[in-house]
């Protein structure tokens, strides 16, 4: 009877320190990205009921950042809390992190939003207004299995063409393959949400992929984004493409006028990527578009395990910048 009750505590106690959450992994490759260079990067994601966990790996394949970082891949962890309102981000090399308030997060973002539309992606900024645009989709429809697991998808091109200049046109390509039956997809769906909420966005896929790297071309896709919330599913892969007949050599970034605590944070990190736009011309497709940005993300395996609770604390022997 002692050593029932021995296996008992020792069965609870494991049941508080292990849960069964969600492991997503992903690849994502870029080129352009303003300037700075073409990049490589895995990432993990460990995705609880009010917490996540991301370690990724990143690795400059071209461009300026190839340069200063000599092919170095950049390790980084990421820890977010819902439930105590921060967000830590850890660098495992110097065992150092540092930390930020959702609160603070969002006042972030909406600075950082108003100076979207002015992202210089070339020579000169490319004003939406400045165009006549047409807009076509496709889908929903069946689209085959992405990681063994039955998708549909939806796609978007945008062609703005100069009022001024004929010759002058931008392309914007979308393309989304999404998921509904997969492991912890409900749980999943809930923290995202939330974590969108948190940060004053309107749904989690305005932070999913290409969204998050170039708002400013959002406006165009409105319907389309409307029918991934209708369609429902995980986005499992994503493709953007941003092409134009103009060049697309580096530029200066947009000032950000906001004084307030997230506008200051965000010049900060805009002052930080001005430094590092590059002056490499895209290659040309094959009716000869330069390609301003291009990004392409994938998920490679999803499954449901249980994870130690401690993977969401700071690791005991970092230090806080």
């Amino acid at each position: 009877m002692k050593k029932v009750a021995v296996a008992l505590v020792i069965l609870f106690a494991l049941a508080t320190i292990c849960q069964a959450d969600v492991v997503i992994k992903r690849k994502t490759s870029m080129e352009g990205m303003m300037g700075m260079g073409d990049s490589e990067s895995s990432e993990t994601e460990y995705v609880s009921a009010d917490k996540s966990y991301t370690e990724r790996s990143t690795k400059f394949t071209g461009g300026m950042m190839a340069k200063a970082t000599k092919g170095k891949k950049n390790e980084n962890i990421q820890i977010t809390r819902l439930d105590k309102g921060m967000v830590w981000n850890l660098e495992p090399d110097g065992k150092t992190y540092t930390e930020m308030s959702l609160d603070s997060m969002k006042m972030m973002m909406q600075a950082l939003q108003g100076s979207m539309k002015d992202m210089p992606m070339g020579n000169d900024k490319i004003d939406d207004s400045m165009y006549d645009w047409t807009v076509d989709y496709k889908g929903p429809v069946d689209a085959g299995e992405v990681d063994g697991y039955k998708c549909t998808s939806l796609s978007g091109t945008a062609i703005g063409t100069n009022k001024e200049d004929p010759k002058d046109k931008v392309r914007i390509t979308y393309e989304y393959w999404l998921a509904k039956d997969i492991p912890g997809y409900d749980q999943m769906n809930d923290f995202y949400m939330n974590f969108a909420k948190a940060i004053g966005m309107d749904d989690y896929r305005s932070q999913q992929g290409m969204e998050a790297m170039a708002r400013k071309w959002m406006s165009h896709f409105g319907d389309m984004m409307q029918k991934m919330k209708d369609a429902g599913g995980f986005p499992m892969k994503i493709n953007m493409l941003v092409e134009t007949t103009g060049e697309t050599e580096g530029g200066a970034a947009p000032e950000i006028t906001d004084t307030t605590e997230g506008g200051k944070k965000a010049a900060e990190m805009m002052g930080k990527i001005s430094g590092l736009f590059g002056q490499k011309k895209q290659a040309k497709s094959a009716d000869g578009m330069s390609t301003v940005f291009s990004m392409s993300q994938e998920v490679t395996s999803i499954e449901e395990k249980s994870t130690d609770a401690g993977k969401y604390e700071l690791p005991s022997g970092y230090k806080k910048k």
